[in-house]
């Protein structure tokens, strides 16, 4: 079965953010992480079960994660009928599922 991609607003606001911010730290190193996170969605859309496992309290929902390149920063999905749904970009140096309120929206 083949997934289709589905960002939520919020994840679609991230991306565009951490492409701006990275591209304000060094030019061309934002096209760099769009590229890695290209690379992260192709992985997950491949492999929907082959992301590490994000596991916190009172969700029941199956979440993966998949790191998006030398960034600190990670790809969090889950399946949704026959959609990849990306949750967030998650990145490392933010508060541990500060996202988590995104899954009522599924």
């Amino acid at each position: 079965m083949s997934l289709a991609p589905r960002l939520l607003d919020e994840a679609k606001l991230e991306l565009g953010q951490t492409v701006d911010y990275h591209d304000g730290n060094r030019r061309g190193l934002g096209v760099d992480f769009f590229t890695a996170y290209e690379d992260a969605l192709a992985y997950a859309l491949e492999r929907p079960h082959a992301g590490s496992p994000a596991r916190y309290r009172g969700v029941t929902r199956v979440l993966r994660k998949y790191r998006i390149g030398k960034f600190h920063a990670d790809l969090v999905v889950t399946v949704v009928g026959d959609e990849l749904v990306v949750i967030a970009l998650a990145d490392h140096y933010r508060k541990p599922g500060y996202w988590l309120g995104r899954l009522k929206a599924l």
